[in-house]
């Protein structure tokens, strides 16, 4: 059985270790969680690696379907996914717990070879605050100005496909506001960091319009 691995969600940058403040983004996982029903009709075997509270396959909000038919095919298939073994749900917060996670599932798929798929969907943090620098408890409020050193988040497409999971397909995403440079965004990741497709879009158009970028050369997942 071909295997998948959709990271889906935003990540949250704790601001203090006994986290009380952090920064967010938007994503609520809808595309990753709608993937993974799609991969699971093909059927995959599915690794969800989520961002706790957000959207889960099965439970999206129907769209153009009557009420009762859609909860009746969304129970069907979530109990046949449950019974065969084929969803793996695995939840995450922070981008600290993303990377640990996510190389960990990666290497552990590492035997399935090209069978492996490793599509990434979540919204990673481009920045966060490494633990040697994060304050231990809750930043007090005060009326200075409150400055923030961010640091940029480890970039990890490179090690998928050099030492995590090198025989694995391996599909990014890229999220731009502005149009002109969407491309060369995608076609350098493909240059740089060796993954297979990047599925790119504009913010405005990202729920009716996707532009994919493909490296000439594709292993064979399925």
């Amino acid at each position: 059985r071909n295997l998948v691995l959709i990271t889906s969600g935003g990540t949250t940058v704790p601001l203090e270790k006994n986290t009380v403040r952090f920064l967010d983004n938007f994503s609520t996982g809808s595309r990753g969680s709608i993937s993974a029903e799609y991969f699971l009709e093909q059927g995959y075997a599915v690794v969800f690696m989520h961002r706790e509270v957000s959207d889960c396959p099965y439970a999206c909000s129907p769209r153009l379907i009557p009420l009762n038919s859609y909860l009746c095919r969304l129970f069907n298939l979530y109990r046949k996914a449950d019974e065969e073994g084929t969803l793996l749900q695995l939840g995450f917060t922070s981008v600290h717990e993303y990377l640990f996670m996510l190389k960990h599932v990666c290497q552990a798929l590492q035997p399935a070879g090209e069978r492996a798929m490793i599509y990434l969907a979540a919204a990673v943090s481009d920045y966060f605050i490494p633990d040697h620098l994060m304050e231990e408890h809750k930043i007090q409020s005060g009326s200075d100005n409150l400055n923030i050193c961010l640091t940029p988040t480890p970039k990890c497409l490179s090690l998928l496909k050099k030492t995590w999971c090198p025989r694995a397909v391996v599909v990014s995403f890229k999220l731009e506001t502005d149009e002109s440079i969407l491309m060369k965004k995608a076609t350098g990741a493909i240059e740089k960091y060796k993954v297979d497709c990047v599925v790119a879009n504009i913010l405005k158009k990202r729920f009716d319009e996707v532009c994919l970028a493909v490296a000439t050369c594709v292993n064979d997942g399925g």
